[in-house]
């Protein structure tokens, strides 16, 4: 009842626009998930692909390049290949491979599978549609927010890592004038991987009130689903079946963006792009079916 009371009193004061609403919602969102001492510790450990690429770039052009230190340096190989990575556009996309992928995966269910189901729990939906934001609002500041956090793990360190290596490299070596050429679209790629994601996880978050159950689900589906897509490739060696891993699926299509080379190298980027498409169409319709009896009550 206190609800309802909050919900229909009479309106007071300046009518804010619908972008501050939904920028509202994932400012606070985002604070919210920064503001856990847990939460910044399991990022440090999302990021260590792009801290062991930091740590690459400094071994690289201030230790064994840097004036007074001795170029002779032998580095062992699995090194030297880290290091020559980070002058290709895979190396930005996809520094880590296989630890990218798995946290990448972990970092999304944290920060996205239960961004709805929180608020379906403490009966805030019926509150926000009372007070004046429309559905297709709050879900836009839903999806902002989880945007804007996987950017944070995926795009935003590898940025730091690309200014602060073209910040120290030599002229010699080429670095700035090789990755200059592939950033810009190394960042297109990764917002809409980070976008395609964010939008599932909100749909998929809204149709439980248990955040535990929203993360266990969408781990375990993209885990199993990456093994059947693997099995299924090396049993008919055929690599378009790794289109049956969503996740492989947004990796195809952000290789197709910045010119990277897909892996393997002959999964075709149109079935990738057709499952991409069925995906996000079911995942607006499963939105919208359960969102539609709480916009009604509203």
């Amino acid at each position: 009842m206190a609800i309802h009371d909050v919900g229909f009193r009479g309106y007071e004061g300046a009518r804010t626009s619908a972008l501050a609403r939904i920028t509202a919602i994932a400012k606070s969102d985002v604070s919210r998930t920064f503001r856990s001492w847990k939460f910044m510790l399991f990022y440090l450990v999302s990021i260590a692909p792009a801290l062991f690429a930091l740590a690459m770039l400094y071994l690289k052009f201030i230790i064994i390049e840097g004036q007074g230190n001795t170029t002779g340096i032998r580095l062992p190989r699995s090194a030297g290949n880290a290091i020559d990575r980070l002058f290709t556009v895979e190396g930005f996309l996809d520094f880590g491979q296989g630890a990218t992928t798995l946290l990448t995966i972990l970092f999304s269910a944290v920060v996205g599978a239960g961004i709805l189901s929180r608020d379906r729990k403490a009966g805030a939906l019926e509150l926000y549609f009372t007070r004046g934001i429309r559905p297709w609002q709050y879900v836009a500041g839903k999806w902002l927010g989880v945007w804007f956090l996987l950017l944070c793990q995926v795009l935003f360190p590898f940025i730091i890592v690309w200014l602060f290596g073209i910040s120290v490299a030599s002229e010699e070596s080429g670095f700035v004038e090789r990755t200059s050429k592939f950033m810009p679209y190394v960042a297109l790629a990764q917002m809409f991987m980070c976008g395609t994601l964010a939008f599932w996880l909100v749909a998929l978050s809204a149709s439980t009130e248990s955040s535990r159950f929203a993360l266990l689900r969408w781990t375990g589906g993209l885990f199993l689903l990456q093994t059947v897509s693997s099995v299924l490739w090396r049993q008919f060696q055929q690599p378009n079946w790794l289109a049956v891993s969503p996740f492989r699926v947004v990796r195809r299509i952000a290789a197709e963006i910045s010119g990277a080379a897909p892996y393997p190298s002959n999964f075709d980027f149109e079935p990738a792009m057709w499952v991409w498409v069925v995906l996000t169409v079911t995942s607006a319709l499963w939105l919208r079916l359960h969102l539609r009896p709480i916009e009604v009550v509203a």
